[in-house]
């Protein structure tokens, strides 16, 4: 993988990473669809991205399949009540949630397909076009 390529992958983490954070502190029109839906596309697009930078030639299925596994692991999680008992303070009520909600499932793929779309078609595409010309 190009030095450019990891760079635009570490921009593409430092943009999810503030709008995630934003997501949390916003109060406008639509905040609990932005807080709650938008958030979670995020954070999957963002743990996607991690992984990315961290293994630099891996094939993209990989990184999707586990951050998506990851993250109905979470989201199954919540169903048994533990998390909610715990009374978790921000951010770890933000990492591990607090209750169970099938929507979340949906918007975890919403974010997995665009990460993936994101990674084949911009980053991983511009790179292999440097590389030909």
């Amino acid at each position: 993988m190009l030095r450019s390529t990891r760079f635009k992958i570490g921009v593409t983490l430092f943009i999810l990473c503030v709008l995630g954070i934003l997501t949390k502190y916003y109060r406008g029109p639509l905040w609990r669809i932005v807080d709650g839906s938008i958030a979670d596309i995020l954070i999957v697009m963002f743990l996607y991205f991690c992984i990315v930078f961290v293994w630099k030639s891996i094939s993209p299925v990989y990184p999707a399949m586990i951050v998506f596994c990851y993250a109905l692991f979470i989201e199954f999680f919540q169903l048994t009540g533990i998390p909610q008992s715990w009374h978790l303070p921000p951010p770890w009520v933000h990492i591990f949630g607090s209750k169970f909600d099938v929507t979340d499932i949906f918007s975890y793929a919403i974010g997995i397909i665009l990460a993936l779309f994101l990674d084949i078609f911009t980053i991983r595409n511009l790179a292999s076009k440097r590389q030909t010309s």
